[in-house]
């Protein structure tokens, strides 16, 4: 015996059929006695005999009693096994939040994170990126043109923001960007120039030591009061930090002008660099070499 929905596919039992008529539940009215040699035949089409209906119905009894056992028992439900592992990649640009279009935007951050299966965050790398004349790069390019002048003794730029001027410096750099710049480079003479970028007052800050300075000195000796490292440029015009006058950081060094200033030393060249780390330390973790005490002759070295 076959069941069929519609269509006009003959049965085995098609002797045992009436016409089927879709507008009539059957076609023939039926006697009791006639049931069990009869044939239903609904308006699906679907044909069955008497005793295929009694076997369906107990088969639906004891799936029905099977299925309120199982919910009475309590049946657990399946369990999956969930992972967040993986690479996750995000973007974000500059005025984003006030519905700038990433076509529109001249700078953007782009995240990579490193997930386990538990969604902990293993690794993460972040790029921040400038558009210049047209081109996106990277805003810590490692390219630049850099350039010193030792017969130039650095003075300070003015802090103010209305009446800016720069002051005199050692350097000339040619680069995409500034942010977390630093250079280092030595005469024949043994003279030093450094330079470092503040990562919260955005300045170039220079020092430039003779062959016979004390290179033991602790480098947060060198206060901004002491006229040792000098702000020289400013490499952006929205710092953190902006003082109306230079003696208001008079006493603060490079490492704690601001609870901030931290980012510097983190990690990078100046990872292992401290307040109380040399002045030594500090030119040898820029790339300057020493002999006997000595700075060696070095063209210039930046990052």
């Amino acid at each position: 015996m076959r069941h069929r929905l519609g269509g006009s596919e003959s049965l085995n039992d098609q002797e045992h059929c009436p016409p089927f008529d879709d507008t009539m539940r059957y076609t023939e009215p039926l006697e009791v006695a006639q049931l069990p040699k009869q044939i239903y035949q609904f308006h699906l089409g679907v044909q069955f005999t008497m005793k295929t209906i009694v076997k369906l119905a107990i088969a639906l009894g004891v799936v029905a009693v099977i299925s309120a056992a199982l919910v009475a028992a309590g049946s657990p439900e399946p369990e999956f096994e969930r992972s967040y592992a993986g690479r996750y990649l995000g973007y974000s640009w500059r005025g984003e939040a006030g519905g700038t279009a990433f076509e529109d935007a001249s700078q953007y951050i782009k995240t990579v994170l490193e997930l386990d299966d538990d969604g902990i965050i293993t690794d993460a790398r972040i790029w921040f990126f400038v558009q210049r004349d047209g081109f996106w790069i990277p805003r810590r390019s490692g390219n630049a043109y850099v350039a010193v002048e030792f017969e130039v003794d650095p003075t300070p730029a003015t802090s103010r923001i209305d009446d800016y001027e720069d002051g005199d410096s050692m350097f000339t750099v040619h680069t995409a960007d500034l942010m977390s710049f630093y250079a280092a480079a030595v005469d024949s003479d043994g003279t030093v120039a450094a330079a470092l970028v503040c990562p919260v007052t955005r300045y170039i800050f220079e020092m430039k030591f003779a062959s016979d300075y004390d290179f033991s000195r602790e480098f947060g000796e060198l206060t901004i009061g002491s006229g040792e490292i000098v702000p020289t440029h400013l490499t952006s015009g929205a710092p953190l930090v902006r003082p109306q006058e230079w003696n208001e950081l008079a006493d603060k060094h490079f490492l704690n002008i601001h609870y901030w200033s931290h980012v510097a030393n983190d990690v990078g060249v100046l990872g292992d660099i401290t307040a109380s780390s040399s002045v030594q330390a500090l030119l040898e973790a820029l790339g300057v070499s020493f002999s006997g005490g000595e700075p060696q002759p070095l063209d210039p070295s930046y990052g």
